[in-house]
């Protein structure tokens, strides 16, 4: 298994997966920096995290869950759809479940990148010592959220292309932003694995504030986490599960 990750991972070297691992949370701390400096906004701790992980999780997590899915089955497609791997003795559920983990740790490296740019960020414009545990909480907690939406979208592209990955993309920004970023979602987000990685990062919203915002009543902050990374883990296995049986099953053309 270990060669699979390591052939995998050297596939994407000279691809743009790399970069938008690295560019887009560097992007989006960059942006919002600048917003809350130039429309003199109050800079603290407090703005600078709400803003940064509210819109990570609402916009880039499922947009970016859907592109490098796309991008990733992409070159799969144009180096011959699986034919030159599937025919070597190499079992189809190392080869899939090998290209899902790479994407995973990349999705993972790009959050923890995300909390450390932010954390650069505000000690650069000299907010006081950063809020390290609650930055990297936020960071690990909505890659997980994340999961099953890496899962579903490398199995839509691999079974029909780039673009049915980034049409689902769109229904499902909109599902993040209004179900997860929003009072609508209120009875209905658990349904809806979209919103949650925004539902996901509410415990650590009130950090900075020592109070817990929006979460259902009845639900504790560590019963809420509990809740929503056990629905996060047990679909991201069942969707990875459910693809690597399709691929090891789907005749390579």
């Amino acid at each position: 298994m270990g060669g699979i990750l390591l052939s995998e991972s050297l596939k994407y070297r000279r691809t743009s997966i790399p970069k938008l691992v690295l560019l887009a949370p560097a992007g989006l701390v960059a942006c919002l920096t600048w917003y809350l400096l130039a429309g003199g906004h109050p800079m603290t701790w407090d703005a600078l995290f709400r803003l940064v992980f509210q819109l990570w999780t609402l916009l880039s997590v499922p947009a970016g869950a859907a592109l490098l899915a796309g991008l990733a089955a992409a070159h799969e497609a144009q180096a011959g759809n699986w034919y030159g791997l599937r025919v070597r003795p190499v079992s189809p559920a190392a080869l899939y479940g090998g290209k899902l983990t790479i994407l995973a740790l990349a999705t993972l490296a790009s959050s923890l990148l995300l909390s450390v740019f932010t954390a650069i960020s505000g000690m650069g414009i000299g907010l006081p010592e950063a809020p390290w545990s609650a930055l990297l909480v936020a960071g690990l907690l909505s890659w997980l959220a994340a999961l099953p939406l890496q899962a579903l979208h490398l199995w839509v592209a691999t079974a029909w292309g780039l673009g049915a990955s980034v049409a689902l993309g769109v229904p499902g920004l909109l599902a993040a932003a209004l179900i997860g970023g929003t009072g609508l979602g209120s009875g209905v987000w658990w349904v809806v694995p979209w919103s949650w990685p925004a539902r996901m990062a509410l415990p650590v919203l009130g950090f900075f504030e020592g109070t817990i915002t929006r979460l259902p009543a009845g639900f504790s902050p560590g019963v809420y986490v509990a809740v929503v990374c056990g629905m996060a883990l047990a679909l991201a296995l069942f969707l990875a599960a459910t693809s690597i049986l399709w691929f090891g099953r789907r005749e390579v053309i």
